[in-house]
């Protein structure tokens, strides 16, 4: 590692530093915190930079009737509720994937580090996604709740977590005005083009 890289880890640790004094997992889903989250987003990004590997992936989920469901549901109800659908993750997801939720923007977000093969991010976000849709399906509240889903892939071409984040926050926007199938994989080169 040469000056430069050192330079550059030390400014991301630094920029992460408040993330790290934070709960490491959220209250009602015990998954992850957003703050954790980031965290290990900033580690994936300076390790494709630092070695061999070429992509990672972040699967990003919503459920876009989540602010009617808010109003529909006592407190209690409402964590109960997104306890359960935590738990969709949990049973899909593999164990080593970082899977965290966002209240404020009302994602879930799992990084997933490991892809052993071009088709296998829509593989996984497909598994998500059925296990999500069987979960809403019996839990609806008489809602019509639906699930967007997605899987930005990520490269070393990605200066820092925020560029990351506008283009999870981009492919969302993208879902929810249908201009993709669901769920839909993409790319910062993708993204790009659209804008």
């Amino acid at each position: 590692m040469d000056i430069n890289q050192l330079s550059s880890l030390v400014q991301r640790l630094q920029a992460t530093q408040g993330a790290l004094n934070e709960p490491a997992h959220d209250k009602v889903t015990g998954l992850y915190t957003f703050s954790f989250f980031t965290v290990r987003l900033a580690f994936s990004l300076e390790r494709i930079k630092q070695s061999s590997f070429r992509r990672f992936g972040v699967l990003f989920a919503e459920v876009p009737q989540f602010a009617e469901l808010k109003h529909q549901l006592s407190p209690a109800e409402l964590n109960n509720f997104m306890r359960k659908l935590a738990d969709q993750f949990r049973l899909t997801l593999r164990p080593t994937d970082t899977m965290a939720w966002s209240p404020d923007d009302g994602v879930f977000l799992t990084l997933i580090e490991e892809i052993p093969s071009p088709e296998a991010p829509l593989r996984i976000a497909g598994r998500v996604r059925d296990s999500m849709k069987r979960f809403l399906d019996l839990n609806d509240a008489g809602v019509d709740l639906r699930v967007n889903l997605g899987v930005l892939l990520c490269d070393s071409e990605y200066e820092d977590v925020q560029e990351v984040l506008t283009d999870i926050e981009t492919a969302r926007e993208q879902l929810r005005a249908g201009m993709y199938t669901n769920p839909s994989i993409f790319d910062r080169e993708m993204l790009k083009a659209r804008r």
